[in-house]
């Protein structure tokens, strides 16, 4: 994520988020329904294959790619942008000599007085040394800890219906492990639709809008969903149209924080350059998205097993709409910022709207 951000831009970098989270979401809910298909042709041993067979196609992925900079600096010794002591070359009449290259009449035209009086400040970190290591100062940032807290909810609540929601259609229903897993496959349709949420998010500011109403819309879902305890039409129907709002809920909710996090971290640096360490910022966390998505992906199963055995269906899905409700309090006070902050923004702006009225008056 960090380098999708390097490589596209803060400001456009919404929908391909957006993309990222449909893949994400979209390997989660199809790997219960090719897991189950596979295991009912061919036994675990193959599902497992192809486990391993996905985690090679990813290590090659990950050996092919090329960074930004690295591409840069490739593309920049393939068209010879470079000659011997010239770095640039950006019209017939302007050369730019290379920084490493001494200059004569740099040197003699500049002032001893303003030169700086060593090697170390010429870092703008040296400045504002840090005092705590990167990681410390992003969780102390409320806006960078709300989008891990959305992370690891969304991380948790798939991994948790994963993990229960298969058994107990089965058993409810007496469905096979095929058609239970199939069951994710209608978190996809609306899933598809967060490259153009996170488009959205991106240029109107609305983060906090989105990402609130996909916890209340996933809060609500799981309310509905304690209704399922007896192998009716009915409750088959609320399984199928709950999951498509669930879709919905994740797509709302997952990319608008991570744009968040990323808008926070680079106001941070601009407020205080070098604060995080050099290009740190952005790695770091990305980093800790990455730790938050795993502990939810390891807890969520956790949980909902034994939520399960001792309350059943219906404690596990009261567990995970509190779970959301809370997050959806969370997302509406501090994604985007402190809400008491932005209403105070909204009055300034308006009282200065009316003051200009009458001035025109």
């Amino acid at each position: 994520m960090a380098l999708l951000v390097e490589t596209m831009g803060t400001a456009d970098s919404g929908a391909a988020m957006g993309w990222t989270s449909v893949a994400f979401s979209g390997g989660s809910t199809l790997g219960p329904f090719a897991g189950g298909a596979i295991y009912d042709v061919a036994g675990h041993y193959a599902v497992f294959g192809l486990a391993f067979a996905i985690l090679l196609i990813d290590l090659a992925l990950r050996f092919a790619m090329v960074e930004r900079k690295e591409a840069e600096a490739l593309l920049a010794r393939v068209n010879k942008t470079s000659y011997g002591t010239i770095c640039e070359v950006a019209s017939p009449a302007k050369v730019v000599p290379c920084a490493n290259e001494p200059d004569g009449s740099e040197s003699t035209n500049a002032d001893p007085a303003s030169s700086p009086p060593g090697p170390l400040a010429d870092s703008p970190s040296d400045s504002n040394p840090p005092h705590l290591p990167p990681f410390l100062r992003l969780l102390l940032n409320p806006r960078v800890l709300t989008a891990l807290w959305a992370v690891l909810s969304i991380s948790l609540m798939i991994c948790a219906l994963e993990a229960v929601l298969p058994l107990y259609t089965q058993r409810l229903f007496t469905w096979s492990p095929t058609l239970s897993g199939a069951n994710f496959a209608v978190f996809l349709f609306p899933i598809l639709l967060d490259p153009l949420v996170g488009r959205l998010a991106a240029s109107t500011n609305l983060r906090a809008l989105f990402a609130t109403s996909g916890f209340i819309l996933g809060s609500l879902a799981f309310f509905a969903l304690t209704v399922v305890t007896v192998p009716t039409t009915v409750c088959k129907a609320i399984v199928w149209a709950m999951l498509i709002v669930l879709g919905l809920a994740i797509c709302l909710a997952s990319t608008p924080p991570m744009l968040d996090m990323s808008a926070a971290v680079e106001a941070e640096e601009e407020r205080s350059p070098g604060i995080y360490g050099p290009g740190k910022g952005l790695a770091t966390s990305y980093a800790l998205y990455s730790v938050a998505s795993a502990v939810g992906s390891l807890a969520g199963p956790a949980l909902a097993g034994g939520v399960m055995q001792r309350l059943g269906w219906v404690g596990v899905c009261v567990g995970l709409a509190s779970l959301y409700a809370f997050s959806a309090v969370l997302m509406a006070l501090f994604c985007g910022g402190w809400i008491g902050d932005k209403w105070s923004i909204g009055l300034h702006d308006s009282e200065s709207e009316d003051c200009s009225e009458d001035i025109d008056r």
